[in-house]
């Protein structure tokens, strides 16, 4: 069965609204450009003494057992809404961001530069952003993290709770959720912003009031990194690591980042994770698709509780589309239309998507070719990643 993956390694938008946010505003570039605007590490006088009598307690979310702490529903009086509240011992996160480094010089993941990046998103007006309400301390050394609640949970549960079985009819409706999580991390990019931890827990997905129309949201950038070019293989979970971050190697963050999407798209859409490790000779299935590429793959890989393979699915669209992001080497990879790849005349999936495929994000309708018939969680950068081919419509 599809179960969480929680181990790291050591919505629809209308028309109207795809329209509007097609990019970063000039302003914000330019202000990016300057220097005027940087994600920064939490500012800690921003901090505000813990309200019980505020906060109602509704029920535990979850366990987050890499920072020792939880996320609980509850309800804020004074707001009078719904809301997350992530609990996080001090003694793992630390008075500051430099106490942090001093105490875990080692760590891969900081949550003051979660917290950083999150404030810094909000302050800028990105799109996909959880919005965060408010960090308190309370006396019992435990620090809260109060953020919207997101309706539908995370990627994973909307996922199992997409009564659909692997198909087209599941496609269609996966796909425009697939397309937001391609523009959220477009945008990321833009800003200089390497995620290097996406995944189904890290994406939630909400409806707004009134508004039926599921939209995703991007959390924990604790792993996150302002430098595109980096290097490691202990960020991220297994499934989702690019196959170059076990070289030993500096590579392209964004280029990893864009394999990560095509994981998270390939996962929903069939229900389990294609192989349970990048590692070279920890996963036999990943060691095939390395031999054989994807297309081989898909051909034989049967899709969860059903008799039909991968490529019998999915349209011809969407197979090109997870080849591309799931590409072995970075410089066949799909980018995801960055700011970068733009100035230098190069073309990207994103740009093939906007121009030839908006009917099929924004009104649901599925991806179809002739001939088709139809979640267990366990040397060359991005300007060079290659353009999706013309026949994704």
């Amino acid at each position: 069965m599809f179960s969480r993956s929680t181990t790291a390694s050591t919505s629809t938008w209308g028309d109207d609204v795809l329209e509007d946010n097609d990019g970063l505003s000039l302003s914000s570039l330019q202000k990016l450009a300057c220097g005027e605007l940087s994600p920064t590490h939490f500012d800690v006088s921003d901090i505000q003494r813990w309200e019980p009598g505020r906060f109602r307690f509704e029920r535990m979310v979850q366990k987050a057992p890499r920072n020792k702490g939880q996320v609980d529903h509850m309800f804020d009086v004074a707001l009078g809404q719904h809301v997350a509240v992530k609990m996080v011992p001090d003694d793992w996160v630390c008075e500051s961001h430099e106490l942090f480094k001093l105490k875990f010089p080692c760590a891969t993941e900081c949550p003051w530069v979660d917290l950083g990046i999150s404030a810094f998103l909000m302050s800028i007006e990105y799109p996909y952003v959880c919005p965060l309400h408010g960090v308190y301390r309370s006396p019992q050394d435990t620090m809260h993290i109060v953020t919207d609640l997101a309706s539908e949970g995370d990627l994973f549960d909307w996922s199992t709770h997409l009564e659909l079985s692997p198909g087209l009819e599941r496609e269609a409706s996966v796909m425009p959720l697939a397309k937001q999580l391609m523009d959220a991390v477009r945008h990321l990019h833009d800003l200089q912003i390497v995620h290097r931890d996406l995944s189904m827990e890290n994406v939630l997905v909400t409806r707004g009031v009134g508004d039926d129309t599921p939209r995703i949201q991007l959390i924990d950038f604790a792993m996150s990194s302002r430098e595109r070019y980096v290097w490691g293989d202990d960020y991220g979970r297994p499934q989702y690591q690019a196959p170059e971050a076990h070289s030993g190697e500096m590579y392209d963050g964004f280029l990893s980042d864009a394999f990560a999407v095509g994981v998270v798209i390939c996962s929903i859409l069939t229900q389990e994770y294609l192989w349970a490790s990048t590692r070279p000779g920890k996963c036999k299935i990943f060691d095939y698709y390395s031999a054989c590429g994807f297309t081989a793959l898909a051909a034989r890989r049967k899709c969860f509780g059903r008799r039909l393979t991968l490529s019998q699915c999915m349209s011809e669209p969407v197979i090109r589309l997870l080849e591309g992001l799931l590409a072995l080497s970075p410089a066949r990879r799909f980018n995801l239309g960055e700011d970068a790849g733009f100035r230098l005349g190069r073309g990207s999936l994103w740009q093939e998507l906007s121009e030839r495929s908006s009917t099929v994000a924004t009104k649901g309708a599925c991806l179809r070719t002739p001939g088709h018939g139809g979640l267990r969680r366990i040397g060359s950068w991005a300007s060079r990643g290659q353009p999706l081919p013309g026949s994704f419509h």
